[in-house]
Order: C-alpha cells, then structure tokens, then sequence
C-alpha cells in the first residue's frame, strides 16, 4: 500500500507463527547515495512508528500480528519528520481498520 512517500508491505500472521509484530525500514541506495541519507531517513521513520506503535495495538488483535516494512520512495525534499510522521500514521490506521475488517464477529 502506498502512502507516498512511504511505502507499506505487510503480512499478517497468526501468533503461533510470530510472537511479536516484527517491523523493517528501508531507503533504497538508488536513490540515496549517502549512507548518512540513507540512516537519518530509516531513524526518522523508526521514531515515527516508535511513537504511534500503540495506535496498532488493539485489546482484541491478540491473535494477529504483523509483518510489516515501511519503504521510503520519496526525494530528499520530502524527508523531513513532519510528513514522515504523518504517513506512518495513515499507515499504521490503515492497519487497523484491516484488522478491524477481518476480526471474527
């Protein structure tokens, strides 16, 4: 799913398979030469999703969770905390009201 300039790629799994919601960031070498670039970006994303992990958590998703990576597709102009933060917000709602939809009634 995109939420541009983030990237969403999720896998849901029951908690036999996985204990914890499990997550990656990645900023792609083609498009960030620099490896500063390239770690402030997955640092930013990593404090953004820190800070609104709890958003996911749900008192009944005790028997989902996810596998989930958040790609950085954007510029350097869009990089900043502001929009980064707002789009892992969008995602991490996306995900709820996925789980949300597929919650047994």
């Amino acid at each position: 799913m995109n939420f541009y300039p983030i990237r969403l790629v999720y896998l849901s799994r029951n908690r036999q398979l996985v204990s914890n919601t499990q997550v990656m960031f990645a900023a792609p070498k083609r498009k960030f030469k620099s490896a500063v670039t390239r770690n402030t970006i997955k640092r930013r994303m990593r404090e953004a999703y820190r800070l609104h992990k709890h958003l996911l958590a749900s008192p009944h998703s005790s028997s989902v969770r996810f596998l989930l990576g958040y790609i950085y597709m954007g510029s350097r102009q869009q990089s900043n905390f502001q929009v980064i933060q707002e789009k892992i917000i969008q995602a991490i709602y996306y995900l709820s009201s996925l789980y949300q939809q597929e919650r047994p009634v």
